[in-house]
């Protein structure tokens, strides 16, 4: 039997192809949406009460959980984590949003360049979309997407960030005091929002419109679950026998309210099996970059883009001509913005440092 701690050493994993794959998922359904409009019910989401993108974004955050907790509780620096998640999200989402305001927006608006230009939301939008502080659904460019079929919107997938910023406090709060301090901890608070999140869902069992306490409940489980897989590392047994036992009990339980629970811990399971057991020549793709952040963030525009060039397009013709200038985007994003500024993080870290030092 192999455990989890047998699994976590060194860097020779998946994740990088699982992030990949993820991404890619998003792209896929934002198609469905963004050629046929908001009222398009995806077959996935008939049968599992998911999109295929909920799903993409379930696995994102047992992702975040598992690796966002292990540089923290290993690292044990605040200042440090701190810059990592701040170089990993807001330099590119920067990028992105200059490119967006300034590039697919003049290109496209249906207004002249001197009204475009002249409109404070052109200029308020970048700051506004960086800062993570708004949300992004309420943000639009000038005369962008008004006729498409999902209109007006510049950038949906975005507003899955600011809960992302908000586990990432999370976690630290919950470290501070002392949830993270040892497994048998860990597994009593776990416990206790797990019977928490299972008495939420027979109060609202999968709305049809979700709050934002649903998605909060959703993402802090997964978050929650990714993070137990390094918290119980001598704990947790990694074998494919496993997640098929999780697999079935989730089908089992697919018509009571139980059901969500099931599959987010289905979920977590299965991408932590495949982020580690699988090996051979797939473990190479890790060495290729990280693209998913790229691709996640440049997705939905490029396909607005694409659907406001040539209207009438199928959900298989948008992602068909997306994909390709979205991974486009998303390889310059990675290599000209993102690895760059991650780079840059010991500097934030020292600079910060120099910052408390004065101030103390």
């Amino acid at each position: 039997m192999v455990k989890m701690s047998d699994c976590i050493t060194g860097r020779n994993n998946n994740f990088n192809l699982i992030r990949f794959l993820a991404a890619s998922a998003v792209i896929v359904s934002h198609s469905v949406l963004i050629s046929g409009g908001a009222d398009v019910i995806e077959p996935l989401e008939q049968l599992t009460g998911f999109t295929l993108g909920d799903h993409a974004v379930n696995i994102f955050f047992v992702i975040s959980g598992f690796l966002v907790a292990k540089s923290l509780l290993q690292k044990k620096d605040l200042t440090a984590y701190a810059s990592a998640r701040i170089l990993r999200i807001v330099p590119g989402l920067f990028v992105m949003a200059l490119f967006s305001a300034f590039v697919i927006g003049p290109a496209l608006t249906g207004l002249t360049p001197t009204v475009y230009f002249s409109s404070l939301a052109t200029w308020i939008y970048v700051p506004l979309i960086a800062s993570l502080g708004v949300d992004p659904l309420d943000l639009a460019l000038p005369g962008l997407f008004t006729a498409n079929p999902f209109p007006d919107m510049l950038n949906g997938p975005l507003w899955t960030l600011r809960y992302e910023a908000i586990a990432y406090i999370a976690l630290v709060l919950a470290a501070a005091i002392g949830i993270y301090a040892n497994p048998r901890r860990f597994s009593g608070f776990l416990a206790l929002f797990l019977v928490l999140f299972i008495v939420w869902s027979f109060w609202r069992p999968m709305p049809d419109t979700r709050s934002s306490l649903d998605h909060l409940m959703r993402f802090f489980l997964a978050f929650g679950l990714g993070s137990a897989f390094y918290m119980l590392r001598e704990r947790i047994i990694v074998h494919g026998g496993i997640m098929a036992g999780l697999f079935l009990l989730m089908l089992a339980l697919a018509a009571t309210p139980l059901y969500h629970a099931a599959l987010l811990v289905f979920t977590a399971y299965a991408t932590i099996w495949f982020a580690f057991i699988p090996a051979g020549f797939i473990r190479r793709f890790n060495a290729l970059g990280d693209y998913s952040y790229g691709i996640y963030i440049y997705g939905w525009p490029v396909a607005q883009a694409v659907i406001a060039l040539f209207p009438g397009l199928s959900a298989p013709e948008v992602f068909s001509i997306g994909f390709g200038l979205t991974l486009t985007l998303a390889f310059v994003s990675w290599h000209g913005v993102e690895k760059p500024a991650l780079s840059r993080r010991f500097a934030l870290v020292a600079l910060l440092r120099r910052k408390k030092t004065q101030m103390a």
